[in-house]
């Protein structure tokens, strides 16, 4: 089983090493992303939180705060890095790239399958925007 946390994190080291751009200043993709996850049908390696991660639609689009939250913490705390003036491009430090591939090659085959899975899907989302 993995937690929201950790799958977020795997999920942005697999986006960075697929050559995906991480957004973050426009966090559209992120949502539209987890709500299609959410809805998508139940398949081998699906987390559970997924059932429970609410969205608002107050805006243009389905919105999570718990994944808006932990997308900022992220920005906040230097875990991704930027260094272009629009805040539209950035990646993980070296260090964190390394530990957070360290976890992910310990995890179970089938979390690891179904994260590759999203990556396809993530695809779509993030040229989207």
């Amino acid at each position: 089983m993995v937690s929201f946390v950790d799958f977020v994190r795997y999920l942005i080291l697999l986006l960075q090493k697929n050559n995906i751009i991480l957004t973050f200043n426009k966090p559209e993709a992120w949502h539209c992303l987890f709500y299609r996850l959410k809805k998508s049908p139940e398949i081998l390696g699906k987390p559970a939180f997924l059932e429970k991660l609410w969205f608002d639609w107050d805006g243009p689009y389905q919105e999570s705060p718990e994944l808006l939250e932990y997308l900022h913490t992220l920005r906040l705390t230097g875990v991704v890095e930027t260094n272009s003036p629009r805040f539209d491009r950035y990646w993980l430090s070296k260090g964190i790239e390394e530990l957070w591939q360290k976890q992910f090659e310990k995890l179970d085959e089938v979390i690891k399958q179904y994260l590759n899975l999203v990556i396809g899907i993530a695809k779509e989302e993030f040229k989207k925007v």
